[in-house]
């Protein structure tokens, strides 16, 4: 919500996000399913579009119909988007905009993916939060329903 136009930036490997309030660059790497570089280069030209692609522009404005305002999406609107996107694709479930990073988190434990590495990519400054997830995702996985399929 707090990410301008000016935070992104395409790189040949992907996205690199300066998101206010993280140490570190978050890297969005380049997909040939889902790729977020042309994604963001096609939200990016409907920006200029609209005059709203500068700098201190949100990144993601909040929208309505075909209007595109000045302020960013809140937290409701987001994660209004983010069900009804889900809904579209198929996916059973209660989907919200931080279902998102909490996905990310269990697909990487799911994987293997190194805690620090984790911890980094999320943006988050606790190892503790990400062995949170961590643990429940075994839970889950390492359950007698979660060997069986279920």
């Amino acid at each position: 919500m707090a990410l301008r136009v000016g935070h992104v930036r395409v790189a040949p490997e992907g996205l690199l996000l300066a998101v206010p309030g993280r140490r570190d660059i978050t890297a969005v790497p380049r997909s040939d399913r889902y790729c977020p570089v042309e994604a963001w280069t096609a939200w990016a030209d409907r920006l200029h579009r609209t005059e709203q692609a500068g700098p201190a522009s949100p990144a993601l404005p909040r929208v309505m119909k075909t209007v595109v305002g000045d302020e960013a999406v809140d937290a409701s609107n987001l994660s209004r988007i983010v069900a009804n996107r889900a809904a579209a694709a198929g996916l059973r479930g209660e989907f919200a905009f931080t279902s998102l990073r909490v996905g990310f988190l269990r697909t990487a434990a799911r994987a293997g993916v190194p805690e620090h590495l984790v911890l980094r990519q999320a943006g988050l400054r606790w190892l503790h939060s990400v062995e949170l997830h961590v643990r429940r995702e075994r839970l889950v996985s390492h359950s007698v329903a979660g060997r069986l399929g279920l």
